[in-house]
């Protein structure tokens, strides 16, 4: 009636409110994150109120323009992720993709990567990649100009073989358009 519509109005916002906080709690609701560029004390914050109480239900996580504390803050929790199925990372620094690569595996769900590094990739060996098994890990996705067509070689075979995409983007280097050596390593 009428009469009552003030006092819906009222309740509108403790009933938005409300399902919001229920929304919001609910486990089945599966979150996306996606943080760029943002101070220390912001991300500290996130990581306080949003990341690590949620941890258990982030399914896909897009970082970017990772700085040494903010990457130190993720790899100590990066385990407690178990539903991580989807990690984007944009203007990582080449230094921190073995270590955080080696975190990964510990996720049972994980399953696909993408990778832009922001420098050249360095000491790419077989001891940096000898204990890395990304065992779900079916699409992978890997932006850097300044890699060797060797160092790729060395990546791929040291992934699980059920890698089912790969993506890759480099410039200046002609070696990537000899069809032999894809050949050789498909």
């Amino acid at each position: 009636s009428p009469g009552n519509l003030p006092t819906y109005f009222e309740n509108l916002p403790n009933k938005l409110n409300l399902r919001y906080h229920s929304l919001v709690n609910n486990t089945t609701f599966h979150i996306k994150i996606n943080i760029s560029s943002i101070s220390k004390n912001i991300f500290e914050s996130y990581c306080k109120h949003i990341l690590i109480p949620y941890q258990n239900r982030i399914y896909s996580m897009m970082m970017e323009n990772l700085f040494i504390f903010y990457l130190s803050l993720l790899l100590h929790t990066l385990s407690q992720y178990f539903l991580l199925e989807i990690l984007i990372l944009k203007n990582i620094e080449s230094n921190h993709i073995i270590s955080l690569l080696s975190h990964l595996s510990l996720l049972p769900n994980f399953s696909s990567l993408i990778i832009m590094s922001i420098d050249h990739v360095h000491n790419v060996n077989k001891q940096s990649l000898g204990h890395l098994i990304l065992s779900n890990l079916t699409h992978l996705s890997f932006q850097n100009e300044n890699i060797s067509f060797n160092q790729i070689k060395l990546f791929i075979r040291n992934l699980s073989h059920q890698l089912q995409v790969f993506r890759f983007s480099t410039e200046f280097d002609i070696t990537y358009l000899n069809a032999n050596q894809w050949q050789e390593l498909i």
